[in-house]
């Protein structure tokens, strides 16, 4: 979770807030931490809080945009294939544990899956159209794409839930397989079917 603008003071301040708010959601619904109990865990005074956000909500929304900002920035650096991506996304969470496993653990009708479905679902459009033509994208395609893309949320969701049981190569490896099967799969059938 980058903020290369900030004042590293101000960087602090925040990442405290924030690890202490994931660690409050561990065992308490958002709606029911008040500013006071976050200020108290996170060793912040609520004037410092207040300076920042203007509730838990507008803190909690601010931590969704910025994992969302953080990943469509891995996605748009992708040069060197999914392996590559897979590999920083992977690297992304574990680096950021705690405010992963406080987003991620939501259901999927959040703001955040929405935004990230609807960024990897433009992403994985425009590559297809790349691979297989503007005339390949219609229906079908779509389907394909939610298929595609939550399936990958799904696994990504399910391993932070783990506690990231299965170690960091071995998930990378099933993903990275996921995805060359499915686009094999692709491969074979564009031919065949009218998308």
């Amino acid at each position: 979770m980058k903020s290369t603008n900030e004042d590293p003071r101000v960087r602090k301040t925040k990442k405290a807030l924030q690890e202490g708010l994931s660690e409050i959601m561990i065992r308490k619904e958002l709606r029911k931490i008040t500013v006071k109990e976050l200020c108290i865990k996170s060793d912040i005074h609520r004037a410092t809080f207040y300076s920042h956000y203007k509730d838990i909500y507008d803190l909690y929304e601010q931590i969704e945009d910025s994992v969302v900002k953080d990943l469509k920035e891995i996605m748009d650096k992708q040069k060197n294939g999914m392996t590559e991506f897979f590999r920083h996304v992977v690297e992304y969470i574990i680096n950021n544990k705690s405010v992963c496993k406080m987003v991620f653990r939501n259901d999927y009708d959040t703001k955040f899956f929405s935004d990230l479905t609807n960024f990897l679902e433009k992403s994985v459009s425009d590559e297809w159209k790349e691979v297989y033509g503007d005339h390949a994208v219609g229906f079908k395609m779509n389907l394909y794409s939610v298929y595609h893309i939550s399936g990958f949320l799904s696994m990504i969701k399910s391993w932070i839930e783990s506690e990231f049981n299965c170690p960091k190569e071995e998930f990378i490896g099933m993903l990275l397989s996921m995805d060359i099967n499915f686009e094999y799969y692709l491969s074979k059938n564009i031919a065949t079917e009218k998308l």
